[in-house]
This record gives C-alpha cells, sequence and structure tokens, in this order.
C-alpha cells in the first residue's frame, strides 16, 4: 500500500512539476558532460578524484541464455563503462524524484553529468534528456551544513535488495578510496527502511543519526555534496565491488553445524513467477538431500552465512540471488528463469567469483507478449532438465 501510494506520488507530482512555474530558476541552464570541467574552471570549488579508470568489456554468454535474454530486447556483446569518479561540489545541489532521475548541478546552474543520472527502461540515458530539464516546478533545497555523500542510484536502491548491495553499498569504498570520507558528515540514502538497509548501514558504521533518508528529502543543497559516478553496467558486476561486500560481510568465524550444504530458494511468498510445479521439484530436490528455505524474515548476516555455507545453490531468479556474492569459490548455482524473463546479472557475477553456474529457461503456460508481462508470470520447471544438472554433480553433494 505504501509502494502504491509512493508511486501515485511521484506521478501527481511529475505531472505537476511539468505544469505550474515555480522557482523556475533552479531548472538547469546548461550541461557539464565532466565534473572536471566545472572544476578545472573553478578549481577551488571542490575535488575530482578518479577511482577506476574506464574500460570496454565483451559479454559472452552461452548462445541458450543469450537467446533467451534477447527475446525482447537485444543485447549489446561490448559496451563500456566510462571512469569511475568521486567529485566534492561547494554548495553543490541535488534533486531527485526517488525513481529515475539523480540530478547534482553545480552552483553555476550547469548539470554535472557524470555524477548524474538518469534511467528510463533501466538504462542511463543522454544528460541532455535529463528529467529536470522538464521540471517547471522547484521547492527550494534543504539547506544542510557540513558535507553529505550521496548513494542514490536511481530507483532500484529504493526498495530492490539486489540493487542495494551492488549499486548502493559499494559507493562508500568509493568514498574511502577518494580521501574524503572523513570530511562527510551525513550520508543520503535512498531509503532507510527496510533492515537490510539499517543493518547493512549499522555494520559498516553508518548510524541513523548520520543518516538522511532520500525519501524525505528530495531536493538539498550542503555546504559540501560529494558524490560518485555510477559504477556499472545493468547485467555486468563489478570484481571491486565484489570484493567490497565480501570483505565488509563474510564472518571470518561462524558456527556452520546447522547450515545446510545444498539449499533450494523458495519464493512461494512472492507475489511473482511462482513455482507452480514446486512440491515436484522439492521432492526432486530432497532426494539429492536439499533444504528449502525462504529468505522473507532471515537477517541480513544469516543470509550471508547461508549463501557462504553452501556448496549448491538452486533459485529462481530473483534479488534474493545477489547473496551468491557471499559465496566460496567453485559454489554450483542452478537458476531458473521465467519464460520471457532473463537476467545475466548472476551469470556475470557467477564469472567473478569463480562459481560453477548452471540454468534452466521453464516455460509458462501462455507465451508472454513482453518482458513486463513475463516479470510476473508463474511457470513450470522441466523436473527431467533439472534432475540431469543435479545427477551431474551428485557425488558431490553427499
Amino acid at each position: 500500500m505504501n509502494n502504491l501510494l509512493s508511486k501515485v506520488k511521484r506521478k501527481l507530482g511529475d505531472i505537476l512539476g511539468k505544469v505550474i512555474p515555480h522557482n523556475t530558476s533552479l531548472r538547469p541552464i546548461g550541461v557539464y558532460a565532466s565534473s572536471n570541467e566545472y572544476l578545472g574552471e573553478t578549481p577551488s570549488a571542490g575535488h575530482y578524484v578518479k577511482i577506476y579508470d574506464g574500460y570496454a568489456y565483451r559479454a559472452d554468454l552461452p548462445a541458450d541464455l543469450r537467446s533467451a535474454a534477447e527475446r525482447f530486447e537485444k543485447l549489446e556483446s561490448q559496451a563500456s563503462l566510462p571512469d569511475v569518479v568521486v567529485v566534492s561540489v561547494s554548495n553543490g545541489r541535488l534533486y531527485h524524484d526517488s525513481y529515475n532521475t539523480v540530478a547534482i548541478v553545480a552552483p553555476d546552474n550547469y548539470l554535472l553529468h557524470d555524477i548524474s543520472l538518469e534511467l528510463r527502461s533501466g538504462q542511463q540515458i543522454s544528460p541532455h534528456v535529463n528529467h529536470i530539464f522538464k521540471i517547471k516546478y522547484f521547492n527550494k533545497p534543504r539547506k544542510i551544513q557540513g558535507a553529505v555523500f550521496t548513494l542514490l542510484t536511481g530507483g532500484g536502491g529504493l526498495d530492490n535488495y539486489f540493487h542495494w548491495l551492488f549499486d548502493v553499498l559499494p559507493r562508500l569504498h568509493l568514498l574511502k578510496a577518494s580521501g574524503l570520507y572523513s570530511d562527510v558528515k551525513l550520508f543520503l540514502v535512498p531509503n532507510y527502511k527496510f533492515p537490510y538497509q539499517i543493518d547493512t548501514l549499522k555494520l559498516l558504521g553508518i548510524g541513523k543519526e548520520q543518516v538522511i533518508d532520500a525519501t524525505t528529502c528530495l531536493h538539498l543543497q550542503p555546504d559540501q555534496l560529494i558524490a560518485s559516478s555510477p559504477h556499472r553496467n545493468a547485467g555486468q558486476m563489478e570484481k571491486w565491488a565484489c570484493d567490497f561486500l565480501r570483505d565488509s560481510f563474510i564472518p571470518a568465524d561462524y558456527d556452520t553445524d546447522t547450515l545446510p550444504k545444498f539449499i533450494y530458494i523458495s519464493r512461494n511468498d512472492s507475489k511473482s513467477r511462482n513455482v507452480l510445479n514446486e512440491a515436484a521439484l522439492v521432492r526432486l530436490l530432497e532426494g539429492y538431500g536439499c533444504k528449502t528455505v525462504s529468505l522473507t524474515g532471515m537477517t541480513f548476516l544469516d543470509q550471508v552465512r547461508l549463501f557462504n555455507n553452501a556448496d549448491v545453490i538452486v533459485s529462481p531468479h530473483g534479488a534474493g540471488l545477489a547473496n551468491l556474492v557471499f559465496c566460496k569459490p567453485g559454489t554450483r548455482i542452478v537458476e531458473i528463469f521465467s519464460e520471457g524473463w532473463i537476467g545475466t546479472m548472476y551469470w556475470d557475477l557467477a564469472g567473478k567469483l569463480g562459481l560453477r553456474y548452471y540454468c534452466h529457461i521453464a516455460t509458462v503456460s501462455e507465451p508472454p507478449k513482453s518482458a513486463a508481462e513475463a516479470k510476473h508470470k508463474h511457470f513450470e520447471v522441466d523436473i527431467a532438465y533439472v534432475d540431469g544438472i543435479l545427477a551431474s554433480f551428485k557425488d558431490s553433494t553427499k
């Protein structure tokens, strides 16, 4: 209900913001392609620190996975990531809409493209069409004393576990690498509502008194605004981000005696992408010594321990598989997709971490007409196909 209300408010705000003029002088008048361009003209106005060089990469997906993933949208075989940077801007201004738009504006009223973000259909798009240029109604920014570091990422970090782990938290690694961490007074986070958000920040040494919940503050202007650039593309994971998460959260020692080595992650508490023949799948898996678990209600550290201890994991595609980042090298992963809704991030993650990856594309009763439709369709698993995968490494699961 709260999520629906938030969406309605965002939609109404979007409509009104395009129609009713108010404080229009706060709308940016241009774009700096790089923050370095702005700071080069006014070097005393902040810092520009390059953390990682940009690079080109290839996504050499297995043929069956690529074919399934391209059902509704062709994937790029080669893509590039720009330099990953951390920038501080004196009296910089941040505007966001909680979901698609993060706009960081220099005091001269120009958008800083490399540390801003505009998402459409999950993809970053040109800064010149950043939504902020369409807005006519602006509330004045909230003034904040001291330095604020923003961890905003676009919509995923608001309520999605995967995006929180891989898009939000790694920015803290970038901040530390920049040498600016000790300057920060407050941290602007996409949301401060879910236990995993509160717990992970606490484990990283950030308490409630240091947090600004961005859902309560859409426009702000601190004395010093510090931001990092987007650091990954869809379906592509950064090894340094994985290392940061592993180093930060995997306990040095924990009790493994009560933890299963072979687990199946059930989605039976979800409203989308349920396994219709899950009872038959569970019977098969139990024959291999598998334990069925639900991640709902499990603490963050309990999830870390569960995945780190496992040797074999079977699961439908979903945000909970972000926990694969905590697995030991060599762990076998069987990811089950619903026909038409394919994500390649866990295949990529498995390659970065030395996991052994397998997948099954399950069928639905009526083929989906779009990815949006496929996202919610329930599906049936080919039990014999999964059995064949498990039989190929049966001895190692005993």
